[in-house]
């Protein structure tokens, strides 16, 4: 996919949380990408991941300058994501392609990036790029975030020995913020002053009668898909070996919320 002059941004998939390049601002953007705040294992290194589609920078000119970005293939790895840059040599001679990224900091607390683990990185065998005439290489770029905050990175793809300064460099913004997912109680809104909890309250209810029901809501007000799953037990001086009085129609499974939806309970007692 190439972005055409007169457009101003392309968006590979609407889905919150995709990536986007803006051909206005010179800026590539992973969004929001779940933060790995306990250091679990897996990442880039893990070797698992699956393809997706992403946009890519493709090089043009004498000295295998730059011009408009493309899409290609983009391996996730499975704590943090990645996109791949295609870097192309449309020329009779090969090139030399030094490929660098440097962290912008602009004061947002660091975001627990450090020297020796940044949250946006090259792939080894992406730093240095020989590319014979008329073939092309990837630039492999990692963003795996440790906290919750924005980042920031100058991605810069500089041809040895090119003369022409219009079209000897690529330089391009790179974007991603890391998040977790985020829940709320939507139902029941009446809150237990003793527990500060959404609590959910029948009426009184005579032996046999018919069950009365009550809705418990969850939302997704996060940009990230949410995994919940709800969980109940009776809680009084004779529970012990009995049977709760209470019904809870979708207990005990987990379930994926997407960004912007609801996930409905039904109560019985």
């Amino acid at each position: 996919m190439i972005c055409e002059s007169e457009l101003e941004s392309f968006e590979l998939s609407a889905r919150p949380g995709t990536s986007v390049y803006s051909k206005r601002d010179d800026a590539f953007s992973f969004g929001a990408v779940l933060a790995n705040l306990f250091g679990l294992p897996g990442g880039k290194d893990s070797g698992e991941g699956t393809e997706t589609s992403e946009p890519t920078a493709e090089t043009d000119g004498n000295d295998g300058g730059t011009s408009a970005p493309q899409a290609a293939s983009t391996v996730t790895p499975k704590n943090g994501t990645s996109a791949r840059f295609k870097i192309s040599n449309n020329k009779k001679v090969k090139c030399v392609v030094d490929v660098s990224l440097t962290p912008i900091d602009r004061e947002q607390g660091g975001g627990g990036a450090t020297a020796e683990h940044p949250p946006m990185s090259l792939a080894e065998t992406s730093k240095l790029l020989e590319i014979p005439p008329h073939e092309h290489r990837f630039v492999t770029v990692f963003f795996a975030p440790a906290a919750i905050a924005k980042f920031a990175a100058t991605l810069r793809a500089v041809v040895r020995d090119g003369s022409d300064d219009k079209t000897r460099e690529l330089r391009c913004e790179l974007r991603g913020e890391g998040a977790l997912p985020h829940v709320t109680v939507e139902t029941p809104a009446f809150v237990d002053e003793a527990t500060s909890s959404p609590t959910v309250t029948f009426p009184m209810t005579p032996l046999g009668s018919v069950s009365q029901k009550r809705q418990i809501t969850l939302r997704n007000d996060g940009v990230l898909p949410a995994f919940c799953r709800l969980d109940y037990a009776l809680k009084t001086a004779e529970s012990h070996n009995k049977r709760s009085p209470i019904t809870v129609i979708g207990a005990g499974v987990t379930t994926e919320i997407a960004p912007g939806k609801y996930l409905p309970f039904t109560t019985f007692r």
